[in-house]
């Protein structure tokens, strides 16, 4: 059939027309206040897009690895090899990681990437006061011995290296460069990246050792270095992490990836260092969330605006591409119903995928609980598989591409980004922002904003504050951070003692003398690991009588954390007493009248750990308050019509009242003009679909004791 002539036996529709449509649907309903949605990042989501929204973009005509790189950096995208499956496994000890990489590489697991614990990081040793710390979240890593052991039959000619250096850019790139050359391989055979990303780890922790002017010093020699013995090795890193986890949004954590980028080339072309080979060099590394188009349009986006920002410092080409790694959210994972994160995990690589990122890391379900197992490990790189092999997602160069709603929602946040951007350049650059504290006051006040969306449940986190499963046993966790202090201690102990003391001192403080040249620093740190040095030994040569900058940390949060505590209090009062804490529903009339608001306290509880007493309903209110007088439940919930509410509060208040007058009386509704006279009556509270979840449930816990 031709295709015009059966179209031609339609109406053309119109914009205007389809919202007549739609306005008569919601019967008096506010149009702007029903179907359209503001987000986080104050972009405005219309419930519908048309071919106009792509009227005054700039770049939709742009075809995949062309400039300004909007549809990938490579004109097959990731049809050809795909995307690298990039899985951080936070193990605490060499050993742990090389048992584990040697399970996974070859099982859907195509590089090898380090994730390292705070420690490592910073460039420290483990000590007595920072045993809490070793192994936190990451691999505790110290000598060259460390790396033997890690890297035991895995080959780093075979298998990218990925190594998230932190402030110890030097340091650990030192001590992989001195391994290397103990095993005979040259390092120009190595791809990967090392990633020096100093301004990231300042945001974290607070603190970066060494003056400033001393870090970018340091920088550009690792990237001189790298340059001509290590060209496949990236050695700038630009993680967002630190603000994602934090609690940022979209749009500022954009803004601040792309200002840190700018940072680290202005200070490096300051130095006399070429932008094409310094933007060559660098690696960023996002994370992507729950709200599946946004973090697709953000991933497009940051392509954008690297490569305006590439170019305004006379970059080339191949200069403006951004290489981009994607992980997976930690902030809207839950301990709660962990098994819900593997759905989570699964619509973020596949939007991190769709966004055409070079390497992704999928989260574990069962990371806010502990180190993955075998089996987690395996879900996790199988998501990878599934999306791969299955949905066929590589074999489509920018799969979003044309669609007219990513199109517009990645300008509009391109937009928004770039202006924040210019927000932080207007206060001197990324460290001047941090120092001042402006980063720190915008992600406070939008994770603040998050934490009011989830408290009021505004915002949902599936099984934690809504749909909770209320017969959840959460595992014990068994690991011992003493242990692995011990353990980590001891292997550098033995390092000590095995070594050439005196050249170890000669090296090190042939470091600490600096060097004329700028990578004779690196060639001195490296001839420090060779001699057995360990990464704070070298840190410390590196830094001697350096001041530190210091910060307002970004504190690193999930948003459950608030409603995951409230269950932790009513499991521990459970244990204390021998009953958790129980709510009556007090549901009076016909199962019409009262089903829906019982329903609703239900869950409304069971978020808080409440056991939930049911019935089928009474037929008079005092029937319902002999019922939970014999609960024994110290709150009660009304669960009936606004119509009933006049004359049952009253009834059941005093039937209550006569038998046990300490019950707390709940009411399920708001029905506004009744409540004086409700509370007139003695009911305590009333939790309705505006109420503040969280504040509700932690009072009511307080008030039992929990």
């Amino acid at each position: 059939m031709n295709k015009n002539k059966l179209l031609a036996e339609f109406e053309p529709g119109t914009y205007a027309k389809w919202r007549e449509v739609a306005e008569k649907s919601l019967k008096g309903a506010p149009f702007e206040r029903k179907l359209l949605t503001k987000t986080d990042e104050g972009i405005v989501l219309q419930p519908i897009y048309t071919r106009d929204a792509l009227e005054e973009l700039a770049y939709v005509d742009c075809l995949p690895g062309t400039l300004p790189y909007l549809r990938g950096k490579a004109a097959l995208g990731n049809a050809v090899n795909g995307w690298e499956v990039c899985q951080e496994i936070p193990c605490a000890t060499p050993e742990a990681l090389n048992r584990a990489l040697t399970e996974d590489l070859g099982r859907g697991q195509n590089a090898v990437p380090l994730r390292i614990d705070s420690l490592t990081a910073e460039g420290l040793d483990p000590t007595p006061d920072t045993s809490d710390r070793v192994g936190d979240q990451g691999v505790s890593i110290g000598t060259t011995r460390d790396l033997s052991v890690l890297f035991d039959h895995i080959s780093l000619l075979d298998h990218p290296l990925y190594l998230e250096a932190g402030a110890s850019g030097i340091p650990l790139a030192a001590v992989v460069f001195a391994y290397l050359d103990q095993q005979g391989v040259a390092p120009s055979g190595v791809k990967g990246a090392i990633e020096f990303d100093p301004l990231a780890q300042l945001a974290r922790s607070g603190t970066l050792q060494g003056a400033r002017g001393s870090v970018w010093d340091e920088m550009a020699s690792l990237v001189e270095f790298a340059g001509t013995n290590a060209l496949q090795l990236k050695t700038i890193g630009v993680s967002s992490a630190p603000y994602h986890m934090a609690g940022a949004d979209a749009v500022e954590e954009l803004a601040c990836a792309l200002a840190t980028g700018v940072a680290y080339l202005r200070e490096l072309v300051r130095r006399g260092l070429d932008i094409n080979q310094v933007a060559q060099q660098m690696r960023f590394s996002m994370m992507v969330g729950s709200h599946f188009f946004m973090e697709v349009a953000k991933l497009r986006a940051a392509r954008i605006a690297w490569a305006c920002a590439v170019e305004a410092f006379g970059g080339d080409e191949d200069a403006r591409r951004m290489t981009l790694h994607a992980r997976s959210s930690t902030w809207n994972k839950t301990r709660s119903d962990a098994h819900v994160n593997l759905v989570r995990t699964t619509a973020e690589v596949f939007a991190a995928a769709v966004g055409e990122a070079d390497s992704i890391h999928g989260g574990f379900y069962d990371e806010p609980l502990g180190p993955p197992d075998t089996f987690s490990r395996r879900l996790a790189r199988n998501t990878h598989a599934v999306l791969r092999e299955e949905s066929h997602l590589g074999q489509v160069v920018d799969p979003a591409g044309g669609s007219w709603f990513v199109e517009q929602l990645t300008d509009e946040l391109a937009q928004k980004s770039w202006r924040l951007f210019q927000q932080i350049e207007q206060r001197g650059g990324m460290t001047s922002a941090l120092e001042e504290g402006f980063v720190q006051q915008q992600v406070e006040q939008t994770a603040s904003g998050k934490a009011a969306a989830l408290a009021s449940r505004k915002a949902v986190l599936v099984g934690t504050n809504m749909y909770p499963n209320v017969d959840e046993q959460l595992p014990k966790s068994s690991s011992s951070t003493e242990d692995i202090y011990v353990q980590r201690s001891a292997a550098l102990e033995k390092c000590r003692a095995e070594r050439d003391e005196t050249a170890c001192r000669s090296a090190l403080e042939a470091l600490t003398g600096g060097a004329t040249d700028r990578t004779g620093l690196i060639i001195r740190a490296i001839a420090a690991a060779q001699h057995g040095a360990t990464l704070g030994e070298i840190t410390k040569a590196l830094h001697r009588d350096r001041a530190a900058v210091t910060v307002k940390p970004l504190r690193p949060q999930r948003g459950a954390e608030g409603f995951e505590a409230l269950r932790h209090r009513a499991r521990a009062f459970a244990e204390r007493t021998g009953e958790g804490p129980r709510v009556f529903l007090a549901n009076v009339g016909t199962v019409a009248q009262h089903k829906a608001r019982a329903d609703f306290s239900a869950d409304f509880f069971e978020v808080g750990g409440f056991e939930i007493l049911r019935n089928d309903g009474f037929a008079t209110p005092q029937l319902a308050a002999a019922a939970a007088v014999k609960s024994g439940a110290p709150i009660a919930v009304i669960c009936s019509t606004d119509d009933q509410y006049p004359t049952l509060v009253p009834e059941f208040i005093e039937a209550l009242g006569a038998e046990r007058p300490s019950i707390q009386v709940v009411l399920a509704g708001y029905p506004k003009d009744q409540i004086n006279a409700h509370k007139g009556a003695g009911v305590n509270a009333f939790i309705h679909i505006k109420a503040n979840v969280f504040e509700t449930l932690d009072q009511f816990l307080k008030h039992i004791g929990a």
